[in-house]
């Protein structure tokens, strides 16, 4: 089974259908978490460096505490970034790549992406390079990563979702895999949606 077919397979067991929405939403188990807190730049236009550092600093605990992964999937929209350029990129973090060409339909029009997926034990990924880029996606080159990365542990059939500074989504095939999660990161709970995960995860 490739790694496309292993992470289609999983993340419908998850009830998620299409990781181009909001995963927390279609899925039956999931945590959704605030990573900066705060504003990102200052009145100067200026980073403020604590805002990404603590964004980081739960970025890096959560994906401790929840691994391993042993897959990884980037999706780029076909034209937004040609190969060459983005294989420098994977390359610079440790990775190379296999592909897997999806189409995507959203309000009547069709996105091609390319799927890339890489099996993470047979690399030396610089993931503390990839979590920064990310984070700063919406500020600084490269924009790609923008909700466009996905870890899978396909063993605790968990899903971790680092979409951009603002956010980050957990999502699993049972209750029991996130409940610690939901108690010792309970702090870290985006307000918005705290209402609902305690529906779920305090009964």
């Amino acid at each position: 089974m490739s790694l496309h077919q292993q992470f289609l397979q999983i993340i419908k067991q998850m009830n998620v259908q299409t990781v181009y929405a909001p995963i927390f939403y279609q899925a039956k188990y999931a945590l959704r978490f605030e990573m900066g807190v705060g504003r990102p730049i200052d009145e100067k236009d200026q980073f403020i460096f604590s805002y990404f550092q603590n964004a980081r600093q739960r970025a890096r605990e959560l994906f401790q505490a929840l691994g391993p992964f042993d897959i990884l999937r980037i999706d780029l929209r076909v034209g937004t970034i040609n190969d060459k350029l983005f294989t420098q990129y994977v390359e610079s973090i440790g990775l190379s790549s296999e592909t897997q060409l999806i189409t995507y339909k959203d309000d009547g029009y069709k996105y091609l992406i390319k799927a890339y997926y890489w099996y993470l034990p047979d690399f030396n990924l610089d993931v503390e390079k990839l979590f920064e880029d990310i984070l700063y996606t919406d500020f600084r080159k490269p924009h790609f990563l923008a909700g466009n990365v996905y870890f899978l542990n396909s063993q605790a059939k968990l899903l971790y979702h680092l979409y951009d500074d603002r956010g980050l989504d957990l999502v699993a095939t049972n209750k029991a895999t996130l409940k610690p999660i939901y108690q010792q990161y309970h702090q870290w709970l985006l307000d918005y949606d705290r209402k609902a995960m305690q529906e779920i995860f305090e009964k």
